[in-house]
């Protein structure tokens, strides 16, 4: 189920010409995270327990 929603922000975004994405997930999510990574997301920067994830459309 999340890949599919994460799948329909993307193509909503991408067709609204946002030249990317970006969430904050928490550093010990790693479930989350591994989700966010199949869907295309990296790791751009960490604060703490949080950490950024982008990902360019």
């Amino acid at each position: 189920m999340a890949t599919l929603l994460i799948d329909a922000v993307v193509t909503w975004a991408a067709a609204s010409g946002a030249p990317r994405l970006e969430l904050s997930v928490m550093a010990e999510n790693e479930r989350a995270r591994r989700t966010y990574e199949r869907s295309g997301f990296a790791v751009a920067a960490g604060s703490g327990d949080e950490l950024t994830m982008t990902r360019a459309l």
